[in-house]
């Protein structure tokens, strides 16, 4: 019986030693596990740092590189700045050349639209003018001439018969007088007169055949230029005559007329003043109405009607009127004028004063 007690005992006792192990083997494997766990961790936060830390290198890598290209950029661009001067010069001469070559271009464009801006008309008027004033100095100079000779021929015929009123008054000798000298002087002075008269016959002529190439050359009289007007009637003869008069008498041509306001029938007249001893000048002269008091007749009952004016208005050309710019023509005469229109003569008076050439 005791050995069997004995025997149990020793059962039980192995029976406890293996499970004692197996719970120790238990704990020592879940030990392990978190040793793993945290080692993975840690392994996994240093591959992290590792690559953050690398990241970081390549950048400073990058910035670094991009910084050494610009550095030998500058040290580049500065190096052939120091060195190489005469090739900056070069460059420098060759875009002056370009900038000169551009400029002598719109130059010569420039010259063109300005040839260009000169109609047919004015080059025309130039050249009538030219020619007109070429002629009328001439033909002034031989007129102060032959005056000259008039005065003194006078002067002589004035002498001459002088002496022959003392000489008779003194009982002398009509002798004294020398009648073949003064019929010579007497026939210095008629023709002397005879030479005056006719000379300023032909610079009337003169002026009248100008005005006429004039109306036929300048082309802004749309109806005359093309198609020369042909009287159909006696009065159409007259007509013409009459304007042919005026313009003779006051030295406006009129090369166009045009209606600007139908409603009204205001017209406007463009002209040139052209006369020699006076500066030519092209202007524009429009019908017009206002409600200003009449310069004339203002205690008329019809003065509190509208009042016809005219306006004047000049076209004036730095080069072409560099002439008249220059004579001291009045500055209100070179700006637009409104007037009554029955004050046009005493306005013609003052234009024509202020376009003397004199």
């Amino acid at each position: 019986m005791p050995s069997t007690a004995h025997s149990s005992r020793n059962k039980e006792n192995v029976r406890g030693g293996t499970f004692s192990l197996q719970r120790v083997d238990s704990g020592s494997e879940a030990s392990d596990a978190e040793q793993q766990v945290t080692k993975g961790r840690r392994n996994a936060a240093a591959n992290k740092r590792k690559g953050q830390d690398e990241d970081e290198q390549q950048q400073h890598a990058e910035k670094g590189r991009i910084a050494s290209r610009a550095t030998g950029r500058a040290r580049a661009a500065g190096t052939d700045a120091e060195s190489r001067p005469e090739d900056r010069i070069a460059e420098l001469e060759e875009r002056l050349e370009q900038m000169t070559a551009e400029k002598d271009a719109v130059q010569s464009e420039f010259d063109s639209l300005r040839e260009l801006r000169k109609s047919e008309p004015e080059r025309a008027l130039a050249e009538l003018k030219r020619v007109a004033e070429s002629r009328a100095k001439h033909q002034k100079e031989m007129i102060n001439t032959l005056k000259i000779r008039l005065d003194t021929a006078e002067r002589r015929v004035r002498a001459l018969e002088a002496d022959g009123r003392s000489a008779g008054s003194a009982h002398m000798s009509t002798t004294a007088v020398d009648d073949a000298t003064l019929a010579t002087v007497l026939n210095e002075r008629d023709d002397a007169r005879a030479e005056v008269e006719r000379l300023q016959k032909e610079l009337r002529e003169e002026v009248a055949s100008s005005q006429a190439l004039m109306k036929q050359r300048l082309p802004s009289s749309s109806a005359t230029a093309q198609a020369p007007v042909r009287p159909t009637s006696e009065s159409a003869a007259h007509d013409r005559a009459i304007r042919t008069l005026y313009e003779d008498l006051t030295g406006l041509v009129i090369n166009n007329v045009e209606t600007f306001d139908k409603e009204k029938d205001f017209r406007r007249f463009k002209t040139v003043f052209a006369c020699p001893g006076y500066h030519d000048l092209q202007l524009t002269l429009e019908e017009g109405a206002s409600k200003l008091p009449s310069s004339v007749n203002s205690t008329s009952p019809a003065s509190s009607k509208e009042r016809k004016d005219l306006i004047y208005i000049p076209h004036i050309d730095e080069d072409r009127d560099s002439a008249l710019l220059k004579s001291g023509m009045p500055s209100y005469l070179l700006e637009s004028i409104k007037f009554d229109r029955n004050l046009g003569v005493k306005f013609m008076v003052k234009l024509y004063k202020g376009l003397s050439s004199k």
